[in-house]
């Protein structure tokens, strides 16, 4: 089978969207099938995807001259031009990720929705100081989500959630939605051995990660974080935020620490490479993650994976991931969250029982089963162009 892929939306800066794409890439080319890639990428993404044009034959990129992040250009491109370039593979099988369908490409098309902003009913679910898309862009996800679903032959949904969200929203087009998962690199996140898996550092820390938009709510992990020192007398307790910045939720962040007392004892990392991402979920007495806004949630499977015990937001997509291997907590409950920390901190039997269960829940969710949904629904979009 030859598969078009639309890399438009995979910027190097966009962590979880870069993520998902590079490794079902991966695992799709893993697979055994007799199968031709090309890869539609930017000026800008191009030398993402220069790993997989080296090591497969089987893989070529094609460079559109598309310059910068500016989302309007990329509207452009990908409606006007990637369909362009679909004329050229008549006989493939059209992949987006970009969570909208190319309306007038040619091709059948299998679209991957994972933007949880993209979908209004979640939007609405964001407090509007909060939801940092402009009027533009939420005219554009209203209109592009009921026509993807008209025009793609198949949607994938990252998560249950959402899959239902969109089914509930638009049930005319619910069975062309399924749910495929993300995973998690299991070679990069599995712990080797007892020594590597519990090498402490030397000053204890509670860790968040994510990009910082206000709805994930590290404001919420400042807090708590507060709360526990005051409570615990935990002086060498740390708190580590580790995510891209997009605004200036930053310097938010530090004004809150500040007004409670813990600015010398909270670290913005800002964006920390993935090859130390690892290492520092390792290090975390906790992995805290409030999120109020989530189709998936990929840093809570990673620290899962690394045995690192996760409190996280009973809200949306996360229970799904989380499962019975983590603390759920409401989001907006600052006491909530802040007694799931301390009863974490206080119980090394709890702290053992949810590392054992994070690992072995992690082990579900690979990109290798990602790639084997993916890859079945193209073949579903294929076979139902042709009948």
């Amino acid at each position: 089978m030859h598969v078009v892929v639309n890399t438009l939306s995979v910027t190097p800066s966009r962590g979880g969207v870069k993520t998902c794409l590079l490794n079902l890439l991966d695992g799709l080319l893993a697979r055994e099938e007799e199968k031709q890639l090309t890869l539609l990428c930017s000026e800008e993404n191009k030398h993402l995807f220069a790993r997989h044009d080296r090591k497969w034959a089987c893989v070529e990129r094609e460079v559109l001259p598309l310059r910068g992040d500016q989302p309007a250009l990329r509207i452009f491109f990908d409606q006007v031009v990637v369909p362009l370039y679909c004329r050229q593979y008549p006989d493939a099988v059209l992949l987006s990720q970009a969570s909208a369908s190319s309306l007038a490409a040619s091709l059948p098309e299998v679209v991957i929705v994972q933007v949880p902003l993209s979908v209004r009913s979640i939007r609405n679910a964001v407090p509007s100081e909060a939801d940092n898309t402009s009027w533009p862009q939420r005219l554009y996800y209203d209109a592009m989500l009921p026509l993807t679903l008209c025009r793609a032959d198949q949607v994938v949904a990252v998560s249950d959630y959402l899959r239902q969200e969109i089914a509930d929203l638009y049930p005319q087009f619910a069975h062309k939605v399924r749910m495929v998962h993300e995973g998690v690199n299991l070679d990069s996140f599995k712990t080797h051995g007892q020594a590597e898996s519990r090498n402490k550092p030397e000053v204890p820390y509670l860790l968040f990660v994510s990009t910082l938009f206000p709805y994930k709510r590290a404001d919420q992990a400042v807090r708590a974080f507060a709360r526990v020192i005051n409570r615990e007398g935990r002086k060498d307790l740390r708190l580590k935020l580790a995510g891209k910045d997009p605004g200036e939720e930053s310097q938010r962040l530090k004004q809150i620490a500040h007004d409670h007392g813990v600015y010398d004892r909270v670290d913005v990392l800002g964006v920390v490479s993935h090859d130390e991402m690892p290492k520092l979920y390792r290090g975390a007495e906790a992995f805290l993650f409030p999120s109020t806004v989530e189709t998936f949630g990929l840093p809570v499977l990673e620290a899962m994976a690394c045995g690192t015990p996760v409190i996280a937001s009973d809200r949306m997509s996360v229970p799904e991931i989380v499962g019975d291997a983590g603390l759920l907590v409401d989001p907006d409950d600052t006491s909530a969250l802040t007694d799931a920390v301390c009863r974490l901190l206080e119980n090394e039997s709890l702290r053992k029982e949810l590392r054992e269960a994070g690992k072995e829940r992690a082990q579900h969710f690979t990109w290798e089963r990602t790639a084997r949904g993916a890859w079945k629904a193209l073949e579903d979009a294929k076979e139902s162009a042709t009948t």
